[in-house]
């Protein structure tokens, strides 16, 4: 599995609802998966790798910004493959 995969749906993270957000406790999950939880438990958010808990609103879990600003390019729209490019190294 890639950084770049959320743990729960295994769908790769995007800018928009698959969002990477992370929990207090350090954990990324994305933002429709972490949706999905919070509303079905009333604002109750139970980790899925340490199963600690905390009581959050989506609006209030912040991005994860190492992974958002690294995440791979869209190589080609019309093949939906994805190439690395990290904000340190452009590919040149």
């Amino acid at each position: 599995m890639s950084i770049f995969t959320c743990g729960i749906c295994k769908s790769d993270y995007d800018p928009l609802n698959k969002t990477p957000l992370s929990l207090p406790c350090g954990h990324v999950f994305c933002k429709e998966c972490i949706k999905e939880i919070i509303i079905n438990s009333g604002n109750i958010m139970k980790c899925p790798k340490d199963n600690k808990t905390y009581q959050l609103k989506l609006e209030n879990i912040p991005i994860c910004v190492q992974i958002f600003n690294n995440l791979p390019k869209k190589k080609d729209n019309s093949q939906k493959k994805y190439e690395l490019v990290c904000s340190r190294h452009h590919k040149k």
